[in-house]
């Protein structure tokens, strides 16, 4: 908790002073409801940042969504991608707060709309390798950088009014909805723009007969394992020092503890990974798995 400290000092022997008294809990209440909103718009410009490189990769990126995580009462989507990277897909919400909407059009050029996704006006100076960034100066008024954060430029209205952000409760996103078809195997994303954005959703997967998470390896342990069709490889991308895991041709999942390992937990990842193919470069999906030592 910050305080303010307040020095009085007399000069000279005869001088009288009439002091108030000052109400710290006020202002220290004043701070702490400061900070607050300083927080909460930090955490909206994250958002906004995030759904922007979110948008720009859905829409130009030609990734497959390997794995759909629904987060927050539905309001926060966590989509892992076939090269291997994760974004999350944070949702409208109602709310009197002022937030810029940021995204991609459907010719891959960066858009922000500042009246809740009615209009939206191309970025100037975006570029595929720089995507634009928001964040919240010390006047409260929104900022946007194009050169990843070496200069910020507030962001202004068609009259030139700068966009004042508040924290009432924020509302806007450049995603007005998440739809997963798991028949279909298709990911649908509703835009702010009116477009809609299929995604196919590949499975890339793999069932360990007997798995349970943190089970116990008593020297060494041996699964069954089965892959989706789609699966051209296998591969063991990470395990804890001095373990030994394998996966073979037979279809058995292996894992070796060391005779002297310390107890604990310990975790070992897994990337399956497809055929590659002349448009594209190989998909990945990964998978965790914890085996304890007593």
């Amino acid at each position: 908790m910050r305080r303010i400290h307040v020095t009085l000092a007399c000069l000279g022997v005869a001088s009288a002073c009439c002091i108030s008294c000052v109400d710290t809990d006020a202002l220290e209440n004043k701070l702490t409801d400061l900070e607050s909103k300083v927080e909460a718009l930090e955490q909206e410009a994250v958002k906004i940042n995030e759904n922007a490189i979110s948008a720009y990769k859905m829409i130009n990126g030609g990734q497959l969504v390997m794995a759909v995580n629904a987060y927050e009462n539905g309001t926060v989507y966590s989509l892992d991608l076939s090269d291997g990277s994760a974004i999350n897909i944070y949702l409208s919400e109602e709310g009197e707060g002022i937030t810029p909407v940021m995204g991609a059009d459907a010719d891959g050029n960066w858009v922000y709309s500042i009246d809740g996704g009615a209009t939206f006006s191309q970025v100037e100076g975006g570029t595929a390798q720089t995507a634009p960034e928001f964040r919240v100066n010390s006047d409260y008024v929104w900022e946007m950088s194009t050169d990843g954060g070496e200069s910020w430029k507030a962001v202004t209205d068609a009259d030139g009014n700068k966009m004042i952000a508040n924290t009432g409760g924020f509302s806007d996103s450049f995603f007005e909805s998440v739809t997963y078809d798991e028949a279909a195997k298709t990911l649908t994303l509703g835009l702010a723009t009116g477009q809609e954005v299929k995604i196919p959703v590949q499975s890339l997967s793999m069932a360990v007969s007997g798995y349970t998470a943190g089970m116990t390896v008593d020297g060494s342990l041996t699964l069954d394992v089965t892959f989706t069709d789609d699966v051209a490889e296998a591969i063991v991308m990470r395990c804890p020092e001095g373990w030994r895991v394998q996966i073979t041709e037979e279809g058995k999942f292996i894992v070796t503890a060391p005779a002297d390992g310390a107890a604990g937990t310990y975790e070992v990842e897994i990337w399956l990974q497809s055929e590659a193919s002349e448009t594209s470069a190989p998909h990945i999906n990964k998978f965790k798995f914890e085996f304890s030592l007593e």
